[in-house]
This record gives C-alpha cells, structure tokens and sequence, in this order.
C-alpha cells in the first residue's frame, strides 16, 4: 500500500502517525502506531507498507499530531 496527501498547507509544526489494526471495528485508541513522521516542508507525506505473503488483513489510518 502506498498512501500519501497533500493538504498544500505547509505545518512544521505538526507530524503525522500511520496507525495499523486487524480489526477496524477496535477503537482508535487500540490501533498500533506504525511510523510517525514530520510532514514534508510542502504540507505532504509518504507511507509505502512492504507487501509480506500470508500476511493477515491489516487497516490503516493516518492522524496529524502536534
């Protein structure tokens, strides 16, 4: 998976977290971080996951953090 944004609002101020569950029904709380990151200096970012066989379904959500 390769997901990215451009919210063309520059915001060094703020970091993004790539957060990854089995089950989309858990609370967001629950989900695990996989990687955070500084937004680019353009207001975007990249997240490309690896593609592992026999890998069980996996959701994600993307959160912006101070």
């Amino acid at each position: 998976m390769v997901h990215g944004t451009n919210n063309n609002v520059p915001n060094t101020s703020f970091h993004y977290v790539v957060l990854t569950s089995g089950n989309i029904t858990n609370a967001l709380s629950n989900w695990t971080a996989v990687v955070t990151n500084p937004f680019k200096s353009d207001g975007t970012f990249d997240y490309t996951n690896p593609i592992v066989p026999g890998t069980p379904q996996q959701f994600f959500d993307v959160k912006a953090v101070p």
